[in-house]
């Protein structure tokens, strides 16, 4: 069995690193292999952090003219007024291309300041590296120069630059070494490359040996590391120190939690939770660990007591919000969503998540009105995506394509043209145009050239208008740029198993995707599937029974359900295809195979 996955919806997890309260844990992240069903839940996304919470400018590219800077050549002036309109028109390439030369022959660190930024944000992280060196040359007395450049380095994985960087920040944090050392920590346990960061810190960690917040970061990255001995130890040795360090009490009780000792867990930061009630990082940090430990019941009941506590600080009625969400508790979510918006905090945030909410619910008039008011914010284009979406769910389709080529008229890059693309796939297969879903498609890798989900979708939307050939070309082409994509894997292999062509290949391919996700539904029935067209009907079965246990749909019903009625039993042959019915009446598969055995 093929499932679509949409790009625009698998968003990076949750990471928030709070301030002065414990990390909020990871939420359970959509797994890339959601439904079309109109009916079918969507997963929210987590929300996701900038990629330096810095004081960097905002991306209008240039300042607005001011007067020249003394020594400005006419080639440098060149230079910065080719980048500012070429930032103006949406080309962010060009404009760091022109913001990098200029920085190198000048000696104004805002114009370095500015290409670090754009690097920053179209990912180009050797470009931001060059960048962010000339900053630092130009303005050494800048934290966040230094802060940025340290990022940098833990992302190229060299611990020896990245502890320079990050002492320099000490340094230079107003507050003293304490307000420092607290900066530090924040970019180390953040970082991609915990291990590197991990050599940064001990490093660091030297100097400051009674310092709670060093050991409490060496904690949190030795448990990044999975290394959880030594990061108890760690952590042990931060509350010796400060012994109600919020951080330190919440992820030493989530360690011991995934140690299966829910109780000591629970005990231990319960306690220094009820001695003190009024501490936001504890009371935050217990509602977490309850999450984790899906205890929602109580967590519910906990969540109520901290909202009637912090009610007023939108930090705390933030947190409680995306609690909320990776619980599931939609309500007390929505509670705490609308709770920011009447406070005037985070709303752009809060009217997409509760979008997210009604949509899910399946209200998509009302989920189509919080999207439109998102506004500015780095949940924005994912609001314009979601609206188009419901403008269609609820008829408007032509409106929904015309808001989607407006889209595609102001958003530019790579990226964000193949998501417009994929969504406007998506919207015509489901007004029943899948050929014209196709077409977009196609059309969009035409202009934009090779983009694995481009090249994914199309050859799900192909096969769907039985293009074999074409979707056969697509999923080989995503193989060659990775082998071991596990959707390509499998999609190619039920394609070919479905046609009885390939038996064999077919076989192994969804072996390795299988071997990947040993539990996904639509991989368990391809693998049902090939045994079935090989002949091994009993070993078919076993299979399509674990996933239809996991997913009882009318694709996995029909599959399922030819199966029992070839071993001969029938009778729950038509069980499981008439449960298939109730779950997706239209479904072609599932028509298909009815009508062959019960015309």
């Amino acid at each position: 069995m093929i499932r679509r996955t949409h790009a625009y919806l698998i968003v990076p997890c949750l990471t928030a690193a709070l301030v002065g309260c414990a990390t909020v844990p990871e939420p359970e992240r959509p797994t890339g292999d959601e439904t079309d069903r109109p009916d079918a839940p969507q997963p929210i996304p987590a929300e996701t952090p900038p990629v330096a919470e810095l004081e960097l400018p905002e991306l209008e590219l240039l300042p607005r003219p001011r007067p020249p800077v003394p020594g400005l050549s006419g080639d440098d002036l060149f230079r910065l007024l080719v980048a500012d309109l070429a930032g103006r028109s949406g080309d962010a390439e060009t404009a760091l291309a022109n913001y990098l030369d200029a920085a190198r022959v000048q000696g104004d660190p805002r114009v370095a300041q500015r290409a670090t930024r754009l690097a920053l944000h179209l990912g180009d992280s050797d470009a931001a590296l060059q960048a962010t060196q000339r900053w630092t040359e130009l303005a050494d007395e800048s934290k966040d120069a230094h802060a940025v450049l340290a990022r940098l380095w833990l992302q190229h994985e060299r611990a020896d630059r990245a502890e320079a960087a990050l002492r320099r920040v000490v340094a230079l944090t107003d507050g003293g070494v304490a307000a420092g050392l607290r900066e530090v920590a924040d970019l180390v346990v953040d970082s991609e490359h915990p291990e590197t960061a991990l050599t940064a810190m001990h490093a660091i960690g030297d100097d400051y040996p009674e310092a709670a917040i060093v050991h409490y970061a060496l904690g949190e990255l030795f448990a990044r590391t999975d290394e959880p001995e030594p990061a108890l130890a760690a952590l042990d040795r931060a509350l010796d120190l400060e012994s109600y360090h919020a951080d330190a009490l919440v992820l030493r009780a989530r360690i011991q939690l995934e140690q299966g000792q829910p109780e000591v867990a629970f005990e231990q930061l319960g306690r220094a939770y009820r001695e003190r009630p009024d501490d936001r990082g504890l009371a935050l940090g217990y509602v977490n660990l309850l999450v984790e430990a899906g205890r929602v019941q109580q967590a519910k009941q906990e969540m109520q007591r901290v909202h009637e506590r912090f009610g007023q600080d939108p930090f705390a009625v933030r947190t409680l919000a995306l609690l909320a969400m990776q619980a599931q508790i939609w309500d007390h979510a929505t509670l705490y969503l609308e709770r920011l918006v009447a406070m005037n905090a985070r709303t752009s945030m809060a009217r997409y998540y509760l979008g997210r909410i009604a949509e899910q619910q399946g209200d998509c008039t009302r989920a189509l009105r919080h999207f439109v008011k998102v506004g500015q914010g780095e949940h924005r284009f994912d609001a314009e995506l979601r609206a188009a979406l419901c403008m269609a769910e609820v008829g408007r389709v032509d409106e929904a394509r015309l808001h989607l080529e407006r889209m595609q008229a102001q958003y530019q890059s790579g990226e964000a043209v193949a998501r417009i693309a994929i969504m406007h796939a998506r919207i015509e297969r489901q007004s029943g145009e899948p050929a014209r879903a196709l077409e977009v498609l196609s059309q969009a890798l035409e202009r934009h050239g090779e983009h694995a989900e481009l090249r994914y979708a199309r050859a799900l939307t192909a096969a769907e208008v039985d293009r074999f050939d074409v979707a056969r070309r697509d999923l080989n082409a995503v193989l060659e740029r990775d082998p071991e994509d596990a959707r390509a894997l499998n999609a190619l292999g039920y394609l070919l198993a479905d046609r009885g062509l390939e038996l064999d290949r077919a076989r192994e391919l969804i072996e390795r995707a299988l071997a990947q996700h040993p539990d996904d539904p639509a991989m368990l029935d391809s693998m049902g599937w090939v045994l079935f067209r090989q002949g091994q009907s009993e070993e078919a079965l076993d299979y399509l029974q674990r996933a239809y246990e996991l997913d009882p749909g009318p694709e996995i019903a029909a599959h399922l359900g030819e199966v029992l009625w070839t071993l001969g039993r029938r009778d729950d042959a038509r069980h499981v295809w008439q449960t298939g019915r109730e779950q997706g009446p239209e479904n072609d598969v599932l028509k298909r195979t009815t009508q062959r055995f019960e015309p």
